[in-house]
């Protein structure tokens, strides 16, 4: 959880942080590993499946949260208080109400009651 939670902070906290080419270039590397490591099981040391695992959380969440984020940062407050506005549901407290049909107004229905008729 630590490392994920570093990666989210290292992500959006600047651009330097997530140089896109060589995150995917270590995405496309250790993914594969990671699943190698999987398929070897036992076979192989415990220091080097956790650290291959780890590793590998590290790289792809990095290029989760840094293509999430980093390429859809809005540029200005402007556009940036517009989306978390919009996160948030501030456009539901000016939006009026939706209300169904009235009950004379639903197809095959009638206001007096059929009970006993």
């Amino acid at each position: 959880m630590s490392l994920y939670l570093l990666t989210f902070v290292l992500a959006f906290e600047s651009d330097r942080w997530y140089p896109r080419l060589p995150f995917a270039i270590a995405a496309g590397v250790l993914a594969p590993a990671a699943c190698a490591l999987v398929n070897a099981g036992v076979g192989v040391a415990l220091w080097v499946q956790l650290a291959g695992y780890l590793a590998a959380l590290f790289v792809l969440c990095m290029v989760c949260h840094g293509e999430n984020f980093i390429s859809t940062r809005p540029g200005t407050l402007g556009a940036w208080t517009a989306r978390i506005d919009r996160m948030m549901g501030a456009q539901l407290a000016t939006k009026p109400a939706a209300s169904g049909p009235k009950r004379a107004e639903v197809a095959g229905s009638s206001p007096r009651s059929t009970c006993g008729a």
